[in-house]
C-alpha cells in the first residue's frame, strides 16, 4: 500500500514549477530515432539536430500549455501500428498483434520531462513497493526470481510450505480506469499542474488504425493507457501499487 509524502512548500513547487531548458535537451537527447512519426509527421531526427534556438522556442511553447493545463488536440491523437507478436501459431486473431501508438514529438518530450518529474518523487519517497520490479530502474525480473528461488529455498530448510501466486494481466495497459488512476495519483500526492497535464493527457484521446500506409477513421479511445507513451509504464506501476 502507497502512502503520500507529506506535503511541502518545495513537494508542491516540484510539481508546478516551470519546464526548463536543461529538461527539454536532456528529453531531446533520449529520443530513439528510426522510429516511424506520429500524427505531427515529424521525425526525431529533426528535433535532434534543430539547434539552441529551437530548443528555446520548444521551451517557450510547452510552458504556455503548462500554464494552460489544457494538451492540443493534436497531442492526444495516435496512429495505431500492429506489430506481430512472436510465437504465434497463427495471425488471423487480433489477440496475435501487439498495438503500438505513434504519437507526436512534442508530445513525447514534454511526457519525458514530467515522467523525469514523477519518477524523481516517486522513488525519493519510496511511494512504490521495492519488491515492484517492472518498468523501474535498477529493477529487473531477475530480481523477481531470486526472490522467488530464496524464498522457495527458505521453506524447504525450514520444513514449510510455500505458496505462490502468479497472475497474467491480460491486456494490461488497455484496462486502466483513468479517472481511478487520476484519485490515485492525487493521493499520491502528485498534484497542481502536473496533475492537469496528465488529466489533459488521458481525456478525449483519439486514434485510428495503420495498415500498410493506409488508416482507418478516427475513433475515441475511454479507456486504457496508450501503447507506446513514455509515461505509460510509470501511470501503470502507480495504478496497481495499492492492489
Amino acid at each position: 500500500m502507497y502512502q503520500a509524502a507529506n506535503e511541502t512548500d518545495q513537494h508542491r513547487e516540484g510539481f508546478d514549477r516551470e519546464i526548463d531548458k536543461d529538461e527539454v535537451e536532456a528529453a531531446i537527447y533520449r529520443l530513439r530515432t528510426g522510429t516511424a512519426p506520429g500524427p505531427d509527421q515529424q521525425f526525431a531526427e529533426f528535433y535532434k539536430h534543430a539547434g539552441d534556438k529551437f530548443t528555446e522556442a520548444l521551451v517557450t511553447m510547452m510552458n504556455i500549455i503548462w500554464q494552460k493545463g489544457e494538451l492540443p488536440t493534436e497531442w492526444k491523437m495516435a496512429d495505431v501500428k500492429f506489430l506481430r507478436k512472436p510465437g504465434k501459431t497463427s495471425y488471423y486473431s487480433s489477440s496475435s498483434y501487439r498495438p503500438i501508438s505513434l504519437t507526436c514529438i512534442i508530445c513525447k518530450l514534454m511526457e519525458r520531462v514530467i515522467l523525469e518529474r514523477i519518477v524523481a518523487y516517486i522513488e525519493g519517497h519510496r511511494l512504490i513497493d521495492l519488491t515492484q520490479e517492472g518498468f523501474r530502474k535498477n529493477h529487473s525480473t531477475t530480481n523477481a526470481l531470486l526472490r522467488l528461488v530464496q524464498t522457495i529455498a527458505d521453506g524447504f530448510n525450514e520444513d514449510e510450505s510455500t505458496l505462490a501466486w502468479l497472475v497474467d494481466l491480460e491486456k494490461a495497459y488497455d484496462s486502466i480506469w483513468r479517472e481511478g488512476l487520476m484519485i490515485k495519483l492525487h493521493k499520491l500526492g502528485i498534484k497542481g499542474k502536473t496533475w492537469l497535464w496528465i488529466n489533459s493527457f488521458l481525456t478525449n484521446r483519439t486514434a485510428r488504425c495503420m495498415l500498410n500506409n493506409f488508416f482507418g477513421e478516427q475513433f475515441d479511445t475511454k479507456i486504457g493507457l496508450p501503447q507506446g507513451s513514455v509515461l505509460s509504464p510509470t501511470l501503470f506501476n502507480i495504478f496497481i501499487a495499492d492492489i
